[in-house]
């Protein structure tokens, strides 16, 4: 028969301790994830920080010419359409005609595509981003 030195220790303190630290843990985490709904429930509604600015921006018209002018032009113009850090809106008008342009799969089509890419609209990105998904061919290239 084989003794195991030193006095026996019984299991069922261990596991006591356990059981209450499972209960504990459950305990606390219930409470905090009901302070957590309370805080959402009283929270104000308010958009992220990306979508104020947005909304707060002023909606621009398509630059006039931006159809018809030089390379050259084309250039200045989209070198207007600031590509910083906050989002420069298209208006619902300007989005219509850049749709449009898309659609057509000429040079426009590259001219629109660049305007909406430079402003950071998140509308003229999900312009751009529908118009890809549609997996349509162009025209034939030499």
């Amino acid at each position: 028969m084989c003794s195991l030195p030193g006095p026996v220790r019984s299991v069922r303190p261990a596991r006591r301790s356990l059981r209450a630290a499972i209960v504990a843990v459950a305990l606390a985490a219930s409470c905090a994830s009901a302070d957590r709904a309370r805080v959402q429930d009283t929270a104000p509604a308010t958009p992220p920080p990306a979508a104020r600015a947005a909304q707060a921006t002023p909606a621009h018209d398509a630059p006039a010419g931006w159809r018809d002018a030089s390379p050259l032009g084309f250039e200045r113009i989209a070198a207007d359409v600031p590509a910083g850090d906050g989002p420069h809106r298209w208006s619902d008008a300007a989005l219509d005609e850049f749709r449009a342009a898309l659609d057509a799969m000429d040079s426009s089509s590259v001219r629109a595509a660049v305007l909406c890419a430079r402003s950071r609209d998140p509308r003229a990105a999900d312009l751009l981003l529908a118009r890809l998904e549609q997996r349509v061919l162009g025209p034939a290239r030499n």
